[in-house]
C-alpha cells in the first residue's frame, strides 16, 4: 500500500508542480510541500529493504529539499517572488542529487532515468542560481522533458510494484483464511 500511495502521490506532485509554477498559487504550494513529505517518507519505507543507508541518506535530501521549498513559499507570503525562485533552485539542487541517490534502488531501466533527471535538474538550478546573467531557457525547456520521464517512470513504478506486490501476498494467503 505504501508504494502505490508513494507512486501516486509523486504524479499527483507533477501535476500540482505545473499549477504551483503557472499560478503562483500558495495553496497549490502547500499542496506540493504535504505530497513532498508524503513522498519522502513513502520512498524511505519502501526502498529501505534494499539498501537501508542510502534510502535513509535520500529520504534527507528530500528533506533538506522539502525544508527549502517550505521557506521558499514563505516568501510568497509576502510577495517576495524573487527570495522565492533563489531558494527554491537552491532546494531543487538538492533535489537533484536526491533523484540520484534514489536511482541505484530501482530497476535498470528507471535508474537510467533518475540519473538524467537529476544531472538534468543539478545543471539547470546550479546555472539559475550561480550564473544569472546566462538564459538557459531553452536548455531549462529541453532537460524539463528528462526531468518529467525520471519522476513520472519512478510513480509508475512505485505502483506497479505495489499492485504487484499486493497481489503475491493475496496468492499467499492461506484458502482456508478466505472462507472465514
Amino acid at each position: 500500500m505504501i508504494l502505490i500511495l508513494t507512486g501516486v502521490s509523486i504524479i499527483l506532485l507533477a501535476v500540482a508542480a505545473g499549477f504551483a509554477v503557472l499560478a503562483q498559487s500558495l495553496f497549490a504550494w502547500l499542496i506540493v510541500l504535504i505530497l513532498d513529505l508524503v513522498i519522502t517518507w513513502g520512498l524511505y519505507h519502501s526502498l529501505k529493504d534494499k539498501n537501508p543507508l542510502l534510502s535513509q541518506l535520500a529520504a534527507l535530501f528530500r528533506l533538506a529539499y522539502s525544508s527549502l521549498l517550505g521557506v521558499a513559499v514563505s516568501f510568497l507570503l509576502i510577495a517576495d517572488n524573487t527570495s522565492f525562485e533563489l531558494i527554491w533552485a537552491f532546494g531543487l539542487i538538492i533535489f537533484g542529487i536526491h533523484l540520484i541517490l534514489v536511482a541505484p534502488l530501482t530497476p535498470k531501466y528507471i535508474k537510467l532515468l533518475l540519473i538524467i533527471a537529476g544531472f538534468s535538474y543539478l545543471f539547470v538550478q546550479i546555472a539559475i542560481v550561480f550564473f544569472p546573467e546566462v538564459n538557459i531557457t531553452m536548455f531549462e525547456n529541453i532537460l524539463s522533458i528528462p526531468m518529467a520521464l525520471g519522476e513520472l517512470s519512478l510513480g509508475i513504478w512505485l505502483i506497479m510494484k505495489g499492485w504487484k506486490d499486493a497481489s503475491l501476498s493475496d496468492l499467499k494467503t492461506p484458502v482456508s483464511s478466505l472462507e472465514n
